[in-house]
């Protein structure tokens, strides 16, 4: 848009009169002006280096190449800046160029013979150079936007056009300012029908895709696939090079493409098989444990922090999607305070798919729960309630409810949290929500538990919790306290750590 913007300007000046140099000039002071003012972005500062190459070629007479203009704005502003290379906006940037370059040339290869449009293969361009870095900084792809841009890209230059031109009459007073009112009218209509655009496609089945985020010899692997596919065709297309009849050339490019999308869908998408793990998020003072069983299940446990703005959408959705979960199968809470379901309520608004939730048969239903389920009946997902001794299971993996006691009954929501215990192969792990001390020894009298694997400190750590009797009973390999490295609460207690210390393996 700056370049449009840029040689209407020089185009105006030259068909006024103006010497190439000195409308080259004009043009460009006008757009450091624009860049200046708008705060050097890195797309800016490429785009506007480039109309330099192209203004410099115009006054020397010379042909101007986008190929060589962008790898010339690329080498000035790492010249500049060297780390630039690993900023996101200069990826993006520098790989939509190039997609819309590689449609034009592959627009320009076979539009005789398929009648391809260039909006199409530019489109296509922009996806197939850009899908890789989406995945790599959003973990999921948009499957339907070559599509969307079909219904977006013919009225961008309308947009541009009528804002720059709905700006520069705000500036005159009389019948200007009128037409300058209609013409951002336009502008401000088309902007609302591509987000109208965008949320309806994101309303189709399986609009956004998951995938998780590639690992860098597949990025390495996808781009090295393209360019050499891309080489292929534009060669093929040259007869001098392959002197081979134009059927067989017309065959080869053919083969080249299909290769090249089964090659790069094979490198993006695939995945190693995920082991069985157990993952505590790093979620400040709160809890949020993430579980692959052996069986192929995806269950979290808890979900939420008292220190961390808006945990759920910048620390557990983030982790989910960038290993490629789609989803959640189960999702357990302990109980509900907002340290454990504030990233579950996150989660559930966005829309991000959960199977199941499931609390204790016991939990303190107060206005926190009935808040709670209301919202995930508006999003139609499951509600389960777990009683004590009862298990969730899959073919080798299961979940056994250990406390609240049936008979249990408080207004505190701690002493009724839900514990779980984990068994998956002989790996046993022991989850136990905010329980405190006293809790814990209720608990051990009715329960015969043993040795586990994995030891979940309760509470944070608390020393009121994570008491003697429980942790010589369950004797764990290993201990994990979740809560923030700076907090108000003392936790983790020095006795607790002491305690686990002293009887973890």
């Amino acid at each position: 848009h700056i370049s449009i913007l840029g040689a209407s300007a020089y185009q105006l000046l030259r068909k006024c009169g103006m010497s190439y140099m000195h409308a080259s000039l004009f043009a460009m002071g006008m757009l450091l002006l624009f860049v200046l003012m708008t705060g050097m972005g890195l797309s800016a500062v490429r785009a506007v280096v480039m109309f330099g190459i192209y203004l410099g070629a115009a006054c020397a007479g010379r042909a101007y190449d986008s190929v060589n203009g962008l790898a010339a704005a690329a080498a000035c502003i790492l010249a500049y800046n060297p780390r630039a290379l690993f900023l996101a906006a200069f990826q993006f940037s520098f790989a939509a160029v190039a997609g819309v370059l590689f449609g034009r040339e592959i627009c320009r290869i076979f539009e005789p013979r398929l009648k391809l449009t260039e909006t199409v293969m530019i489109s296509a361009g922009i996806q197939i150079f850009t899908l890789p870095l989406t995945a790599w900084y959003y973990y999921e792809i948009p499957l339907y936007s070559v599509l969307l841009n079909l219904f977006v890209l013919p009225f961008v230059e309308i947009v541009l056009i009528t804002g720059l031109l709905g700006g520069g009459f705000g500036l005159i007073y009389g019948i200007f300012g009128m037409l300058s009112d209609v013409l951002l009218s336009v502008c401000e209509r088309l902007l609302w029908y591509f987000a109208k655009a965008g949320e309806l496609f994101l309303e189709l089945p399986k609009a956004v895709c998951v995938i998780g985020r590639p690992e860098s010899w597949q990025m390495i692997c996808y781009y090295m696939t393209v360019a050499g596919c891309a080489w292929i065709m534009i060669r093929a297309a040259d007869q001098r090079f392959y002197k081979q009849p134009q059927t067989r050339i017309i065959k080869l490019q053919k083969y080249a493409v299909v290769f090249g999308m089964l090659s790069c869908a094979m490198l993006l998408f695939a995945r190693l098989p995920k082991r069985q793990e157990v993952v505590f998020l790093d979620i400040g003072q709160g809890d949020g444990i993430y579980i692959h069983t052996s069986d192929g299940m995806d269950i979290f446990i808890d979900g939420g922090s008292t220190d961390v703005k808006n945990a759920g959408t910048y620390r557990i959705l983030p982790f989910l999607k960038s290993h490629g979960v789609d989803g959640i199968d189960v999702w357990f809470v302990s109980h509900l305070d907002k340290d454990h379901v504030s990233g579950l309520k996150e989660a559930a608004e966005s829309g991000y798919q959960i199977g199941q939730v499931v609390f204790a048969k016991g939990v303190v239903q107060d206005e926190a729960y009935a808040d709670l389920l209301g919202l995930l009946d508006k999003q139609q997902i499951l509600v389960h309630h777990l009683g004590i001794g009862e298990k969730l299971r899959g073919t080798y993996a299961g979940f056994t409810c250990l406390w609240p006691s049936d008979t249990l009954t408080t207004d505190d929501r701690n002493a009724a949290s839900l514990v779980l215990l984990y068994e998956d192969r002989g790996f046993r792990a022991f989850f136990s929500g905010d329980l405190s001390s006293e809790q814990e020894k209720q608990l051990l009298a009715g329960q015969g538990i043993s040795h586990v694997t994995l030891y979940k400190a309760a509470h944070h750590g608390s020393k009121y919790s994570n008491s003697k009797e429980i942790l010589q009973c369950l004797q764990p390999d290993i201990s994990v306290i979740s809560c923030a490295e700076e907090n108000d609460y003392g936790h983790p207690g020095r006795e607790a750590v002491e305690l686990m210390e002293q009887y973890s393996g």
